[in-house]
C-alpha cells in the first residue's frame, strides 16, 4: 500500500514539473519552444501508457492466447492441405493403374476377336457370351494387384448403321431408308408414320453435303433460326449422340423413357450398311423387312437352336424377298473395357474393323 502511494507521489511530482516546463520561456526561439512542447507531450503520453499497462496485467495473457490460437489454426490448415495433397497423389497413382488395366482389357478383347472364326459370327461365340467375358474379367485380378478390368464386346454390324442412309452421290440409299423408316415407325417408339418420315428426311439433310431441303427435313436455315442457333453439319455423324442435334429427335426418343426404349441402343455410326442377322436385336430384325415385323420372334427362336446351321442362308425360310444388306458375319465391333483400382475407374472404348487377316482401329476414346 505504501509503495502505491509513493508511486503516485512520484508521478504527481513529475507531472507538475512538466506542466511548469510547458510555460513559455523567453530565452527560446519559437521553433525551439515548439519542439520542447512536443517532447513534453510525448513524455506525458508515455507516463499515461505506463500507468495503463501496469493496471492491465491480463493483456499479455490475452495476446498469448490469441497467438497460440493463430498458430493452432495455421497448423490445422497446413495438416489438412498436406492430407489432401497425399490423397490427390494417391488418386493419380490409382488412376494410372486403372487406365492401364482398361487398356489391357481392350487388348484382351481384340485378341479374342482375332482368335474367332471369320466365317460366321453369332451370339454363341466366345466374345459374345457374358459368362466368358465375366470369367476373363475376374481373372484379370491376377494381372493387376489391387485392380482389374471388366470387358464388353458389341457387334456393331448387328445395329442400324445410320451413316449408310446416304450414298456417295448424296442421295438416299433406298434400302437403308426403308430400314430406318420401319425402325422409327415401330410401335415401341410411339411415333406416327409421318413423324418417322420427317425424321429420316432430317437425318438425310444433316448427312448430305448439299443445302437442299428433303421433303420435311431441315437444312442450315432451320438450325440457324433456333433460339440457340448452330449450323447443319452436312457430313457424316461422328457419334450417335450427334443425332440429338437433328430436327425431330428429342432426348426422350434418343435415350428412352420409363416404359419406352430409346433408339440409341440400336444405332451405330460405323459400318457399311450390312446387318448381321445372327447378332441383331429383335428391334433391328423387325426393321429389316415388312415380313420381319411378325416373323422376328420366330427368327430369334430359330437362331438360338443348337441344330440350326448358322453358316447357311437359314433365314430365307422366313423371308420370301431376298435382302442384299443381310449377312451372317460381322466386320465392326466395339470393345469397352472398364479398369478399376480401389474406388477409381477408367474406361477405354475402341471401335475396330475386321480386315482379312487383321483389325483396323477406327475410334479410340478414354473416359
Amino acid at each position: 500500500m505504501r509503495g502505491v502511494r509513493n508511486e503516485r507521489r512520484r508521478n504527481l511530482f513529475v507531472f507538475r514539473r512538466l506542466r511548469r516546463s510547458c510555460l513559455p520561456r523567453n530565452d527560446l526561439s519559437a521553433e525551439q519552444a515548439g519542439r520542447e512542447t512536443v517532447i513534453q507531450r510525448v513524455f506525458v503520453q508515455a507516463l499515461i501508457m505506463r500507468k495503463f499497462l501496469r493496471n492491465s496485467r491480463g493483456v499479455a495473457l490475452i495476446l498469448t492466447i490469441m497467438i497460440v490460437g493463430l498458430i493452432v489454426a495455421l497448423t490445422i490448415q497446413f495438416n489438412r492441405d498436406m492430407r489432401a495433397h497425399v490423397v490427390s497423389t494417391g488418386n493419380i497413382g490409382h488412376g494410372l493403374k486403372a487406365l492401364y488395366a482398361a487398356k489391357s482389357g481392350t487388348s484382351c478383347g481384340l485378341g479374342m476377336l482375332m482368335e474367332d472364326s471369320q466365317e460366321v459370327d453369332t451370339l454363341s461365340d466366345l466374345w459374345a457370351v457374358d459368362d466368358n467375358l465375366a470369367g476373363i474379367s475376374a481373372g484379370s485380378q491376377a494381372l493387376f494387384p489391387g485392380g482389374r478390368f471388366k470387358l464388353k464386346i458389341e457387334d456393331l454390324s448387328g445395329k442400324i448403321q445410320i451413316n449408310s442412309l446416304v450414298n456417295k452421290d448424296g442421295n438416299y440409299d433406298i434400302e437403308q431408308q426403308d430400314v430406318l423408316t420401319r425402325f422409327l415407325s415401330l410401335k415401341e417408339f410411339g411415333l406416327e408414320t409421318e413423324e418417322a418420315d420427317d425424321i429420316v428426311a432430317a437425318i438425310k439433310d444433316w448427312i448430305d453435303t448439299d443445302g437442299d431441303v428433303t421433303s420435311f427435313g431441315a437444312e442450315d436455315d432451320y438450325y440457324r433460326s433456333l433460339e440457340r442457333p448452330y449450323h447443319c453439319k452436312n457430313g457424316q455423324l461422328d457419334s450417335p449422340e450427334e443425332l440429338l442435334l437433328v430436327k425431330g429427335i428429342t432426348r426422350e426418343l434418343f435415350y428412352g423413357t420409363e416404359g419406352r426404349p430409346g433408339i440409341s441402343a440400336y444405332i451405330s455410326v460405323f459400318g457399311d450398311g450390312k446387318i448381321n442377322i445372327n447378332t441383331a436385336d429383335i428391334m433391328v430384325l423387325k426393321s429389316l423387312h415388312d415380313e420381319m415385323n411378325v416373323m422376328a420372334d420366330l427368327v430369334v427362336e430359330e437362331r438360338n437352336k443348337d441344330t440350326t446351321d448358322l453358316s447357311g442362308q437359314w433365314f430365307t425360310t422366313f423371308i420370301t424377298d431376298p435382302m442384299q444388306y443381310v449377312v451372317l458375319k460381322s466386320r465392326y465391333f466395339r470393345i469397352t473395357s472398364d479398369g478399376y483400382t480401389g474406388k477409381i475407374m477408367r474406361r477405354a472404348v475402341a471401335v475396330v474393323e475386321r480386315k482379312k487377316e487383321d483389325f483396323q482401329t477406327l475410334s479410340w476414346k478414354i473416359e
